[in-house]
């Protein structure tokens, strides 16, 4: 389980951001008549990469919680620092949501 949390812990750091970076680099962007272009759908790419990293980040977190409680006690403080920096693009990524989604307004 420990390491089926590590790889997905990984892909969830690798992947989004590669595969966002290939669609920008192939994305033709909507031209504006007076010159500039159209952001949107980067920022729709990036969104969609950012979500990927939330919710590959969150089953890294439930295998590494599983690997945890499995493991015989005494049980490290590394490995509790290991199944927080897993939860890294979850904690980076779901206030940044949350704001955009109007969640924090008073």
């Amino acid at each position: 389980m420990r390491a089926i949390s590590l790889f997905i812990g990984l892909l969830s750091c690798l992947v989004p951001p590669a595969w966002a970076y290939w669609q920008i680099a192939t994305i033709e962007l909507p031209r504006f008549p007076g010159g500039g272009a159209c952001g949107m759908p980067i920022m729709a790419i990036l969104s969609l990469a950012a979500i990927g990293a939330c919710f590959l980040s969150i089953f890294a977190v439930g295998f590494g919680m599983l690997a945890f409680y499995r493991a015989p006690r005494p049980r490290s403080w590394l490995r509790v620092g290991e199944v927080a920096l897993l939860a890294l693009p979850f904690v980076v990524a779901a206030p940044f949501y949350g704001w955009v989604w109007g969640w924090f307004d008073a």
